[in-house]
């Protein structure tokens, strides 16, 4: 299993390189967010090139990390060497983002001081930045400073950015790709995956494409050792990316950037240009359905040693050909016709999948290399469902391991994906892997929901192994420390105690406000169902809107205090009963308690967490 996951985890990496840095250039965008508002008196000091200021407050007092990080980045940014040493010895980590902004702004001195500073940094980024400025000396400079490995790094960068550039900008990132095979890039199998990413074929092509299609052209026909299985790779990544595009292109705004792991390269050529903005030049290109053909009929026309006979049909790109090849029903509605955006029509999101149905059915696409790739690449792009979906119809999924999917999914907070997982794995579970992949997910630094949501749905089939599991794991050396918080103030006896105690102590308080309330609103004349209501709705409703069918140790423990008291004295229902029932049973013995129009808002409310948790 381990070896499985290793080998997962390696191809993931392959295809989402730069994507690792998402949340250093999220801190870069929020320092450039805190500038332009309310920043840090830190911060503040870094982007004005005052060093007393700088050292005058870190001398005054604790800086928290984050502070230090944003302004590492406006002191790089602006070119501030000696304030950058300070604030690196005080405590800043995020070089990363330094070395972009470095690369973006030009400061070649900034990119030598990171560099020589002992610690560890990805000249990438700073090919990044340089290539966004389409800053040549930039360029110059860090293909001379580069080792190997920074070079290829370069081309990686250099091969991605093609989709999202202007016809200058990329015949410039021609002429810095063809620099760096002079210096001795030669990696390009990992520069055509990258190429392939799902944040790479993203951006505004339309009559473009033709410009950057030389470019890809190249990096098939140089990376002309593929084997078939990376090959197939490529294909199934290429459907997986444009099911995320189209899928945008379906919802008609920004909403899923939200909710999708989405890189450095949404940054467009000016890297803080606001989110939306930048949505809004992607969703006005040409057709995302012509783009994918084209892009195909060139993986199509190079491989022809590789693939199916069938896909030589696909190269000539023909819309309305591909469209009777692939079973595409046509649309009689305007893509974001409700926004008055485009003119073109297509079926969007369709596409993608037929092509990738097409593959594994008509054309042996069936690795399981190739079947991880797009797994993996769908996880990272937060259209794993879908995928998911299709493979299954295809009988595909059973080639990969279904427990390194799970993990994948709940590191990535695919909870509809997980739900769906947690439906198909055979029953019962086989516990080893199952634990593997919590155990795996939970060592994930992406963030603690998708975890808490698996244990939400009682992975184990068993309320006390499923605890037992949250104990153990919120005591493991790799649980991320924002999870292992959460799982000992949520899951554990401990936090179970503690909302026993906040039951008790509510009651109590509701007690005092009924039998000694001064108000003129006396609660103590309303009907029980009313009273009831102001004590506990809150809590009915935050158990009610909880996923799955297990209730976190701390709501569990505040859920039965409270219908402990509602029912002391019955003859039906017994202490013993409440402590054995499960989160349905005391959520139906709290709600006899309280009104009817209750209800309507808790399934309301209930409606809007499931939209939320379907999009995180």
């Amino acid at each position: 299993m381990a070896s499985r996951r290793d080998h997962m985890e390696g191809i993931h990496a392959a295809g989402t390189h730069l994507s690792k840095c998402r949340l250093k250039f999220a801190a870069a965008q929020a320092a450039y967010g805190t500038f332009m508002g309310q920043q840090s008196a830190v911060v503040e000091a870094a982007a004005q090139g005052s060093r007393r200021d700088v050292s005058r407050l870190l001398e005054s007092g604790f800086i928290p990390t984050q502070e230090l990080n944003y302004a590492i980045f406006q002191a790089a940014k602006r070119g501030h060497k000696y304030i950058l040493q300070e604030l690196m010895e005080a405590g800043g980590t995020d070089l990363d983002a330094a070395m972009e902004a470095a690369g973006w702004s030009g400061h070649t001195h900034i990119v030598d001081e990171l560099m020589v500073s002992g610690r560890s940094v990805n000249i990438g980024r700073a090919f990044l930045g340089a290539m966004l400025a389409c800053r040549r000396e930039m360029i110059d400079h860090l293909i001379k400073v580069a080792d190997a490995e920074g070079l290829e790094s370069g081309l990686r960068v250099g091969a991605s950015l093609i989709w999202s550039r202007t016809a200058d900008e990329v015949g410039f990132l021609s002429d810095v790709l063809e620099d760096l095979v002079k210096a001795g890039a030669k990696n390009f199998a990992d520069a055509l995956l990258s190429s392939c990413n799902g944040t790479a074929i993203l951006h505004l092509n339309g009559r473009r494409i033709l410009h950057k299609s030389k470019i890809f052209d190249r990096l098939v026909l140089e990376a002309s050792n593929l084997t078939r299985d990376f090959y197939n790779s490529l294909l199934l990544q290429t459907c997986v990316c444009f099911l995320y595009r189209m899928t945008i292109l379906e919802a008609g705004d920004a909403a899923l950037l939200d909710h999708c792991d989405v890189s450095v390269f949404v940054c467009e050529s000016v890297p803080f240009l606001p989110k939306v903005k930048r949505m809004q030049h992607i969703l006005e290109s040409a057709t995302a359905t012509q783009d994918m053909l084209d892009i195909f009929s060139i993986l199509f026309r190079n491989g022809e040693s590789l693939i199916s006979e069938r896909l030589f049909q696909f190269t000539d790109g023909n819309v309305e050909k591909a469209r009777t090849l692939l079973q595409v029903k046509g649309s009689n509605c305007q893509v974001g016709q409700k926004r008055g955006r485009f003119s073109s029509l297509e079926s969007r999101a369709e596409w993608p999948l037929k092509m990738m149905k097409f593959l594994l059915t008509q054309c042996g696409v069936t690795s399981e290399l190739a079947i991880e790739q797009a797994v993996a690449s769908s996880t990272h792009l937060g259209v794993m469902l879908p995928v998911l979906e299709l493979l299954v119809e295809c009988n595909c999924l059973s080639i990969t391991d279904p427990y390194v999917v799970l993990a994948f999914a709940t590191a990535f907070r695919q909870t509809a994906a997980v739900k769906y997982l947690l439906d198909i794995i055979p029953k019962p579970v086989n516990i080893r892997p199952m634990m593997e992949a919590f155990k795996t997910a939970a060592s994930e630094n992406i963030g603690p929901e998708g975890v808490l949501y698996l244990l939400h749905l009682n992975f184990l089939d068993d309320p006390k192994a499923t605890l037992r599991a949250a104990t153990m794991v919120a005591e493991l050396e790799h649980t991320t420390p924002e999870l292992r918080d959460r799982l000992r103030e949520e899951w554990s006896q401990e936090a179970y105690n503690v909302g026993a105690e906040e039951g008790s102590r509510h009651y109590l308080n509701i007690m005092r406000i009924i039998k000694r309330g001064q108000s003129r609103l006396c609660v103590r004349e309303l009907p029980l169902q009313l009273q009831v209501a102001i004590g506990y709705l809150p809590l009915y409703k935050d158990c009610y809107r909880t996923p799955g069918s297990l209730l976190s140790q701390r709501q569990r423990g505040e859920l039965v205090e409270a219908v402990r008291h509602l029912y002391r004295g019955s003859s039906t229902v017994t202490e013993v009963d409440v402590h054995k029932a499960d989160k349905t049973k005391l959520l139906a013995l709290l709600g006899a308690f309280l009104p009817e129009w209750s209800q309507s808002f808790t399934d309301v409310d209930s409606r809007k967490d499931e939209i939320t948790i379907a999009h995180s």
